[in-house]
């Protein structure tokens, strides 16, 4: 599992490293609300993501055989394929035909929206399947990839044209690489898209389907949900303050390259692990408490390091501009700590099938956190909207912890 963790974070580190060493300059081209509007489409494009696979792609690493794996992987890429191309025919219709949606900048939006959900969701199937396998090195090189050609094409782009439109033409142009890298690395699953009989093959994916009918009864919408959640203050900020969208986003993004990059590859690796060691009929309690443990030693080193030299750091290289993202900053620190402990317990609590209970949950955080901000915005502003969000989001993730820390000890020890 350490080891596993460790090429992950190894291979994301250096690509995670030149994208916050890459921020200073991208800050300099772009001004808050171009960011806030780039950030926006993140959040719709990862929404998005999880919606065209119906999140069966989570099925792939439980999958009882490799063949049936492959054939998730190909029912994900087919759901996305035909999701993506109505959305497109839709919006031709819509642009051309009755002339609803005006061809200048919303409807070249919309398209840049389309072309990077599809890209997304499909590559969000691979990953998956390379989980499975246990690839973590690609895995690794793949995320490395994704983040050097973005921030490399934004720069390059910001020369020329530095609105949100060249951020986000950055962004899937990324996507397009790093899929035809999974691709390559993993033909057996593009050979798993020929068939011979079509109705013998509709019926398998709808056997698949339904064999994993709890992943898109519950995880599809607890998932979607837990997507709206995390990005709900981009999508509130933006309707009421967009520029402060902006340096919230500045402040997330500086914040979760290290939180995100040690909890990204800790949930991946303990998802499958505690996924094996269920198949296997073994203990997952020793393991879910070393990864807690570790994880707890890893965020209070550091909440000490950035409360040591943020303000340093940021005022070096960040122009005067970019001054109010330090005070989301400083809230939002508290929270991203609960996001590095958490991932043991999220992985947890899906293998142990308590999809009812993570929908349930996802449900009353959307609409917490929604209220919270909504609350702020209205009749505080966007620093307190903030403080309200982190406030609630670090009380639904302390409970989280607690209730899978609570059902790991009731079972037996030997």
């Amino acid at each position: 599992m350490l080891k596993a963790v460790i090429t992950l974070v190894s291979g994301a580190g250096l690509s995670q490293l030149l994208a916050i060493l890459a921020l200073p300059v991208i800050a300099r081209y772009y001004d808050a609300a171009s960011y806030g509007v780039f950030s926006l489409y993140l959040v719709l494009v990862s929404i998005a993501g999880i919606a065209l696979t119906l999140q069966l792609n989570q099925a792939i690493v439980i999958a009882k055989s490799s063949l049936e794996a492959r054939k998730i992987v190909c029912l994900c890429l087919w759901i996305c394929l035909i999701a993506c191309f109505s959305l497109f025919s839709l919006l031709y219709f819509l642009t051309h035909i009755i002339s609803i949606v005006p061809e200048g900048t919303l409807g070249f939006s919309l398209q840049l929206l389309f072309a990077g959900s599809f890209l997304v969701a499909a590559t969000s199937a691979f990953h998956y399947y390379c989980i499975r396998i246990q690839y973590f090195r690609l895995i690794a090189l793949c995320l490395s990839v994704r983040t050097i050609l973005m921030v490399g094409l934004q720069i390059g782009f910001a020369t020329s044209l530095p609105t949100f439109k060249s951020l986000i033409l950055a962004h899937i142009l990324a996507e397009i690489v790093v899929i035809f890298l999974y691709i390559y690395a993993t033909p057996e699953v593009i050979r798993s898209l020929r068939y011979r009989s079509f109705d013998r093959e509709l019926s398998l994916y709808k056997n698949i389907a339904h064999r994993y009918s709890g992943f898109i009864r519950y995880t599809f919408p607890q998932e979607t949900m837990n997507a709206f959640s995390q990005g709900v203050p981009i999508i509130i900020l933006s309707l009421f303050y967009p520029a402060a969208a902006g340096y919230f986003a500045m402040a997330h993004k500086i914040l979760n390259a290290p939180t995100g990059l040690i909890a990204n590859s800790v949930r991946q690796v303990a998802f499958s692990r505690m996924a094996e060691i269920k198949r296997s009929r073994g203990r997952i309690r020793d393991f879910y408490f070393r990864v807690i443990a570790i994880l707890a030693s890893v965020a209070c080193t550091g909440l000490l390091a950035y409360y040591m030299f943020s303000e340093i750091i940021f005022g070096q290289l960040f122009n005067a501009e970019w001054t109010p993202s330090l005070s989301y900053m400083n809230l939002l620190i508290l929270w991203m700590i609960f996001l590095v402990l958490n991932p043991p317990s999220l992985a947890y609590l899906k293998v142990k099938r308590k999809l009812s209970f993570l929908l349930k949950y996802d449900i009353l955080l959307l609409l917490s956190r929604s209220a919270a901000l909504l609350l702020g915005c209205v009749y505080f502003g966007p620093i307190y909207a903030v403080s309200f969000f982190v406030a609630v989001s670090v009380f639904f993730n302390a409970f989280v912890v607690i209730y899978a820390t609570r059902l790991v000890m009731e079972e037996p020890v030997a």
